[in-house]
């Protein structure tokens, strides 16, 4: 069973991610993956409606994206590059308003931990 301190350091790294995104600061398929393992992983965010993020990551699956990204050939991602950016701007669109949400959720809980 995961102490206080794993639930705020799940919640604090949730949060950086969210941060992360919201500002454009990484790719939104692979925060996105990132959440959704956090989310899986950890019970003290168990209780976020996660349907849209789950759809976004589902969606994208397929997508040799970050470090899956790395074992693929050059020329093979080459003729993906427009599928994965259109993939990324289809991921922001409809996970953006999600993140801000898991953000909100997630300092809310922090919150509630550290009084």
């Amino acid at each position: 069973m995961p102490s206080e301190d794993d639930d705020i350091a799940t919640l604090l790294h949730a949060i950086a991610i969210c941060n992360r995104l919201i500002e454009g600061e990484m790719s939104f398929i692979c925060g996105i993956r990132d959440l959704c393992d956090l989310i899986h992983q950890t019970g003290i965010l168990s209780d976020f409606d996660m349907t849209t993020l789950g759809a976004i990551d589902s969606e994208t699956e397929a997508l040799p994206i970050g470090p899956l990204g790395k074992l693929w050939d050059k020329t093979a991602l080459e003729k993906l590059k427009f599928e994965i950016a259109a993939a990324e701007q289809w991921a922001k669109v409809n996970g953006l308003e999600e993140c801000a949400k898991l953000r909100s959720f997630a300092v809310a809980r922090l919150e509630g931990l550290q009084v």
